[in-house]
């Protein structure tokens, strides 16, 4: 059963969010900036013996680099799909109340974590270099620069959705004991 001994699945998931949601946006990020680093000296290309360079370049990979707009988005709903997948998986956890002390600990330090990495990112959008491409995603601009509140709700959130006791069918859940 897919749902099976998912008893201590919020511990990892906070860490799993932080770590995925900055790799994600870093990976999107570097990749829209190689993009634009390969393409805006293509457009730049003058003219050679009656071949323009600059025209194919447009109608090529000039289609492709007006798409690399899209990427802020696709973060977001990677991100947004994260955090849907903690509450659906809280959801059909089933757990002693007694671990809800547990789980706000490893929430807290979940939430110490993410001021560290809410502070690499901060570094980063100050970079030169990949901080102007990275000012180009801006919801998840605000979400990383505020990590540590987000990663509070949303385990706090998790761990109210998992320990709330909701009436959950046995062939879901699978054997709780």
């Amino acid at each position: 059963m897919m749902f099976r001994n998912k008893k201590g699945s919020i511990i990892f998931d906070l860490i799993i969010l932080i770590i995925m949601g900055m790799l994600v946006l870093l990976f999107l990020g570097l990749w829209k900036y190689g993009v634009n680093l390969i393409t805006e000296p293509l457009l730049a290309f003058p003219d050679s013996g009656g071949i323009s360079i600059a025209n194919a370049t447009a109608k090529t990979v000039g289609v492709y680099n007006d798409n690399m707009d899209k990427l802020h988005m696709i973060a977001l709903m990677i991100f947004m799909g994260m955090i849907i997948s903690i509450f659906i998986s809280s959801f059909f956890t089933r757990s002693h109340p007694v671990f809800f002390v547990i789980a706000i600990v490893v929430t807290i330090f979940s939430v110490i974590f993410s001021v560290y990495v809410s502070n690499a990112y901060e570094t980063l959008l100050s970079n030169a270099t990949l901080g102007t491409t990275l000012q180009g995603f801006t919801a998840m601009n605000y979400i990383m620069l505020n990590l540590p509140v987000v990663i509070a709700v949303v385990g706090i959130f998790g761990a109210i959705i998992m320990f709330m006791g909701a009436v959950k069918p046995q062939e879901l859940v699978g054997d709780v004991a």
